[in-house]
């Protein structure tokens, strides 16, 4: 009689390993995708935050819109406010933050002194926040943390990421594309 084995050969197993690493393969990349979407959201939702308590210092302040360490009274929780998750630099929190005032944004947020508040820049992300004035800002200090991406307020509140070229066409900035090598 002979003898019956209960249980998978070495072959069988092999197949099954290199089938889930397979699998793993072809999930790899679309992990890495959630992970820089779930990434962005958050910094998208830090600068809303920051669109807010400039709005509630704008109202308490006469109109005058604060540089964005100037909102720290009207964000709770705000070291991790002022931090995109992408932002590889060292201290960065309240007195050096990931975003900062667009070097043409408006003195106040009087209508008068906005002329289409759906298009008019306030905050966005900066690698020099913290380290220059906000008048000093220019297209070359822009952030882009999220692939070809930046995150800014505007006047109206809403938030958006923009790709640089995107960006250069927005403020009418002149924007090169690096030649490739």
């Amino acid at each position: 009689m002979k003898k019956t084995y209960k249980g998978f050969t070495l072959i069988e197993l092999l197949v099954v390993i290199a089938i889930i690493g397979v699998l793993i393969a072809l999930l790899a990349p679309a992990i890495a995708k959630t992970r820089e979407q779930s990434h962005m959201a958050a910094c998208i939702n830090n600068v809303r935050q920051l669109g807010l308590a400039m709005s509630m210092y704008a109202d308490d302040h006469n109109s005058a819109v604060p540089d964005v360490p100037g909102t720290a009274n009207y964000v709770e929780n705000s070291e991790n406010i002022y931090k995109c998750p992408r932002d590889t630099r060292t201290g960065v929190g309240i007195a050096k933050p990931s975003y900062t005032a667009w070097q043409y944004t408006p003195a106040t947020l009087l209508p008068a002194g906005i002329s289409i508040p759906s298009e008019t820049v306030v905050y966005l992300e900066s690698d020099q926040a913290g380290l220059k004035d906000e008048s000093e800002i220019t297209k070359d200090d822009v952030a882009y943390r999220h692939g070809d991406r930046t995150v800014l307020i505007f006047a109206d509140g809403h938030t958006m990421s923009y790709s640089s070229s995107q960006l250069a066409m927005l403020l009418g900035m002149i924007y090169e594309d690096i030649p490739l090598e």
